[in-house]
């Protein structure tokens, strides 16, 4: 038996169909993939860089000395758990990609203080007091 000009055009579409299916069950994956991993790094990026900026002014305002002060402006994501500020070290706790993670960095000076976990942009003052210990508060104006 012979088959028509439509038989022909109906074979071509259902295997167009099938192609796009096969396409769409590898490609979806891939995409939802990489969007996660660049959540992942984006929350990562932004941990580093509010530790970097953080460690960086308390090593500034310890070599100028007691009086010194400098504000630092942070990001912080969501899932920050805890700030680490104490001794000489400064960090967050965060659950990066399902597993805790610590991002810190070490200070030439010994810092204090405390830091809100919520996300949202913070003004940090940091200051070298009296007995050379580097205080990181919240700066309220």
């Amino acid at each position: 038996m012979k088959r028509g000009a439509v038989g022909i055009r109906a074979q071509v579409a259902i295997e167009y169909i099938i192609l796009i299916g096969v396409l769409l069950v590898f490609l979806i994956p891939t995409v939802q993939y990489s969007l996660q991993q660049a959540s992942f790094q984006v929350k990562y990026t932004q941990i580093d860089s509010a530790v970097r900026r953080l460690s960086k002014a308390a090593d500034a305002v310890h070599a100028i000395g007691p009086g010194a002060q400098e504000v630092a402006v942070i990001t912080l994501p969501t899932g920050v758990q805890s700030f680490i500020i104490h001794d000489h070290t400064i960090g967050i706790e965060a659950p990066i990609a399902g597993q805790p993670n610590e991002i810190s960095m070490y200070t030439t000076g010994i810092v204090s203080g405390t830091l809100p976990t919520n996300p949202g942009t913070y003004r940090v003052l940091i200051s070298t007091l009296e007995n050379q210990t580097v205080s990181v508060t919240l700066r309220t104006s």
